[in-house]
């Protein structure tokens, strides 16, 4: 998966490791799922 710069992730301070990391997984997934349905969109209405 490509790299994000931090200087472009944009996640809420957290006090915990653990809350940052579920927060940078989050993220993630969201990410995937914008390219996922983005890919789905050209392919089918193009």
């Amino acid at each position: 998966m490509t790299q994000i710069p931090e200087s472009e992730v944009f996640l809420p301070e957290s006090d915990s490791e653990d809350e940052e990391i579920y927060a940078s997984i989050h993220y993630q997934n969201f990410l995937t799922l914008k390219l996922l349905n983005l890919l789905e969109t050209d392919g089918t209405n193009n």
